[in-house]
């Protein structure tokens, strides 16, 4: 008997061939991340349009030629059926009360976050989240369309990003608010 419950712990059948666990589904918010990932390194063949990029703005109902920062979000969650705002190619739009968190320190990896741009007057500048936001660090990872290496907000292309928390003036979350 104790050897019958070994051999089924260990996924030995009757006939001798070992069954390979299932691996869990990854959640949604995991493939949100990984096909974020994967854009890295994208970039634009002249200003804001590009193969990949004239794709992004279509997802926001935008012709090539248009900041593209918040229509590349919109391309992410559309891919796994995620709502997005009436508006997605404008960077406020991700922002509404009923999926914006109350505290910073509350956000996901997936999650959206927003940077104000004081000169403008409101958030200008849209990226996600690739990882959980931390309160022992002071930066956060993201993954963002139309910046560079300095982080501008029009900038050539889907970089990975070290980000100061201070920058972030808001996170929202559209995975779970479905």
């Amino acid at each position: 008997m104790l050897l019958l419950c070994i051999a089924v712990s260990l996924g030995i059948t009757g006939n001798g061939f070992y069954i390979e666990p299932e691996e869990p589904e990854p959640s949604k918010r995991e493939l949100v991340v990984e096909l974020t990932k994967s854009q890295i390194g994208v970039r634009q063949t002249n200003s804001n349009t590009g193969p990949e990029i004239d794709a992004y703005l279509a997802c926001s109902g935008l012709d090539p030629g248009y900041a593209w920062c918040a229509a590349f979000v919109c391309w992410i969650y559309d891919n796994y059926e995620i709502d997005v705002p009436n508006g997605s190619a404008w960077s406020p739009n991700w922002f509404p009360s009923s999926k914006t968190y109350e505290n910073n320190s509350s956000a996901l990896k997936g999650d959206v976050f927003g940077i104000y741009f004081n000169n403008l007057g409101r958030i200008a500048h849209v990226g996600i989240l690739v990882e959980t936001w931390q309160e022992t660090s002071n930066t956060i990872t993201s993954v963002e369309g139309n910046t560079n290496d300095t982080g501008d907000r029009e900038g050539d292309g889907v970089y990975r990003k070290y980000r100061s928390k201070n920058q972030i003036r808001s996170t929202s979350n559209w995975i779970n608010n479905e």
